[in-house]
């Protein structure tokens, strides 16, 4: 595998793994938003 491939696919890794993650930040963020919400009266 030459550099510029090397480069990017490790970019391409990055961003993949940043956008899953982001993903799974806001889906845990909803989640605790709605707790939150069901435990307040009325």
């Amino acid at each position: 595998m030459d550099r510029a491939t090397r480069l990017h696919v490790n970019a391409l890794g990055r961003w993949w793994y940043r956008g899953r993650r982001g993903i799974i930040g806001a889906g845990a963020r909803a989640e605790r938003n709605d707790s939150q919400y069901a435990e307040q009266p009325g």
